[in-house]
């Protein structure tokens, strides 16, 4: 099942993308500090990290909640942050709290509860410092079968974990299958590997029809958004794909053959796709691309009641979907 949400700016899109992958990785005690995360210039410095994923004061309340059903049970995960009473530079060893002029100082702390059918079941505490470390519990409790989830964001294009996503899918021979994806939005290129640059820093080197080799940060947004996506396509199987704003740097005539890419990778690699926009070409090209099996597909449109910040979801499928492809209705 591939589900995707729609609705105007601001609507809320991004949050229930953020809040999915919090979800997937609650379990990972210092998810809340991830960079991914950090919407604000100079986040890293910031006191509260809970405050870049509300992206607002809460009230003095400094904790964020998410619920959900996993594996047929209620979930609940509570991350609460508490500043520190004591700003100097410290450090957490065996014997308490002892000074480090050389550690970054500590700013708080975060403490992550976790909740099954309403009952409190574990709970990890972390130490946040200034310049973004933190510690804490270095051995979760995650389930050995769960695959994770990724968040791919416009902000990110591309990272050090697509490199290495790019080096698994060549050792596991599907390279192809990235050149081909490729070919959708940029028909001239015939290959890709890695390169090292002149510090010694690994970067993706495309090789065009004509025999130009150029990084492929050269080629365009779309080109390394698309390569992106599709070597965590083949890296997260089994798992969750969430990408925001998935229309982001692509030409809008060719959404549909990647919405048909997108479909048959989501099979291939049992991967459950996970996608926002606000985009009509983009949302009309889904619908298309998903025609001829239309119970893949989930349409959640996204709509603030007049007059109130209160958002309410419609959701689209199989015969609702079809209907409204057919009488050409506006699902943003």
């Amino acid at each position: 099942m591939i589900n995707l949400f729609t609705g105007p700016n601001a609507i809320g899109k991004t949050s229930i993308a953020e809040a999915i992958w919090l979800f997937n990785g609650r379990l990972m005690p210092e998810i809340v500090w991830a960079p991914i995360v950090q919407r604000w210039p100079g986040a890293g410095t910031l006191i509260n990290p809970l405050l870049m994923l509300k992206n607002r004061d809460n009230g003095g309340v400094d904790e964020i909640s998410i619920s959900g059903i996993e594996g047929g049970k209620k979930q609940k995960w509570v991350s609460k942050f508490t500043q520190a009473s004591t700003y100097g530079p410290l450090r957490m060893g065996d014997g308490g709290e002892t000074r480090d002029k050389e550690e970054s100082p500590i700013v708080g702390y975060l403490e992550n509860s976790f909740f099954e059918n309403a009952s409190k079941v574990e709970v990890h505490k972390l130490t946040v410092r200034q310049n973004g470390d933190t510690a804490g519990p270095t051995k979760p409790n995650v389930p050995a079968d769960r695959r994770g989830a990724v968040l791919i964001t416009p902000r990110m294009p591309g990272t050090e974990e697509m490199i290495n996503a790019f080096s698994t899918a060549v050792e596991g021979g599907t390279k192809h299958q990235l050149i081909e994806m490729l070919s959708v939005v940029l028909p001239t290129v015939q290959d890709i590997e890695i390169a090292m640059d002149s510090m010694f820093k690994p970067y993706i080197l495309a090789t065009t029809g004509s025999g130009k080799r150029l990084p492929i940060t050269a080629l365009g947004d779309a080109a390394t958004r698309i390569l992106n996506i599709t070597v965590h396509f083949q890296a997260k199987g089994g798992g969750l794909l969430i990408i925001d704003e998935v229309e982001s740097g692509l030409y809008y005539k060719n959404l549909k053959n990647v919405w048909d890419k997108f479909r048959a990778l989501s099979n291939e690699y049992d991967t459950q796709l996970f996608a926002t926009t606000h985009s009509k070409e983009c949302l009309s090209a889904a619908i298309e691309a998903f025609k001829p099996c239309p119970g893949d597909l989930a349409v959640h449109s996204l709509r603030r009641t007049a007059g109130t910040d209160h958002v309410a979801v419609e959701t689209f499928t199989e015969e609702t979907l079809k209907a409204a492809y057919e009488l050409d209705l506006d699902v943003r």
